[in-house]
């Protein structure tokens, strides 16, 4: 009976399949893919390293996220925290420095 309850506690968990780019700077929107998110009336956050990431949109199996004001640069980790406490797993992601960008 264990198993069962297992295989079922984890078929519903929250999983990130694809996140539309592995780096970003201040303001730019990424698109989080994936599986039991939760509906908008129960949305969570989208976690990048110990920022959250503004929710622009919020559906089951998509989540668009403007990347905050960092608070440091390099790599860290994003994932989807429910509503109800339960954390997908996470998916490098790199925060980029604005400094870095060649002149236009």
């Amino acid at each position: 009976m264990k198993y069962r309850q297992f295989k079922l506690a984890r078929e519903y968990l929250p999983k990130v399949y694809n996140v539309t780019r592995e780096t970003g700077f201040q303001a730019e929107v990424v698109k989080v893919s994936g599986v039991n998110f939760f509906p908008v009336w129960r949305k969570g956050k989208v976690m990048l390293g110990n920022s959250e990431m503004i929710i622009k949109s919020w559906d089951e199996n998509l989540i668009l996220a403007e990347q905050p004001v960092p608070d440091r640069f390099g790599q860290v980790e994003l994932f989807v925290l429910r509503s109800d406490g339960v954390a997908s797993n996470r998916v490098p992601f790199i925060i980029r420095d604005p400094d870095t960008l060649e002149n236009f």
